[in-house]
Order: C-alpha cells, then structure tokens, then sequence
C-alpha cells in the first residue's frame, strides 16, 4: 500500500514541478496510465495475498534516481511551444535565468524521454521482484 501512496505523491510532485502543456500531455499519456496499471497490479497482489506479507527483493534506490532524472530533464518552461519551439528543461530553467532567450541544453533535452523510458522499467522491475513471504 505505501507503493500506491507513493503513485501518489510521485503524481502530484511530477505535475507541479513541470507546469507547462508539454509536460503534462507527457504524463497524461505515459505517465498515469502507467501508473493506473500499476495500481491495479498491486491492488491485485494485496487483494490475492491479503494475510501474508510481500517482500522485494531488490531496492527502490533505483526507481528513485530515475525519478530524479527524469524530473531534473522534463520540460518545465515552454515558451512558444505550441509554435513549435522546444521547451527549456527543469534544470535549464533554474540554472540559467539571467539570459531572456538562452540557448537550449540539447543534451538534458534527449535524455527525457531515455529517463521517462529507464524510469517506467524500474518500477517494472521493481514489481516484477515481489516475493510473498511464506
């Protein structure tokens, strides 16, 4: 139940910190249906194993890093986006605020969809290793 809590939090963090449209059609489309699936995933263990105790057996530092990289690289300021423009990054977008028109961080910017992708497989990996306590 704490996974589910914490779809939760994760959902709300993910859709403050990047508050543009791009981002959110992102995590509407990616995201939260993956999240949904999730959800039922593990509603469907806790429902079938009610009165024993799961157990994981790797940790969820892993999740958590590319979490962390992934919201550092999302799309958090898009000026002129629906023109066709790129969005600044998360980490682009606190780190150069001096310059009215800086340069884009190419790089930051094809790592988002790799660590949205890197990211949905942890989780994945990370139910995938439940083990019911006997």
């Amino acid at each position: 139940m704490y996974f589910i809590l914490y779809i939760l939090t994760s959902i709300v963090m993910a859709l403050s910190i990047a508050f543009t449209s791009a981002a959110w059609s992102i995590y509407f489309f990616s995201l939260l249906p993956f999240y949904l699936i999730c959800t039922l995933y593990c509603l469907n263990l806790y429902v079938n194993h009610r009165q024993q105790q799961l157990k994981f057996r790797i940790s969820f530092w892993c999740p958590l890093l590319f979490q962390s990289i992934f919201i550092i690289t999302s799309p958090a300021e898009c000026r002129l986006w629906h023109q066709g423009r790129a969005c600044y990054s998360f980490i682009q977008s606190y780190v150069e605020t001096t310059q009215l028109d800086p340069p884009h961080w190419n790089f930051v910017e094809v790592i988002f969809p790799l660590s949205l992708l890197l990211y949905l497989l942890s989780i994945v990996a990370f139910l995938k290793n439940a083990q019911i306590a006997n």
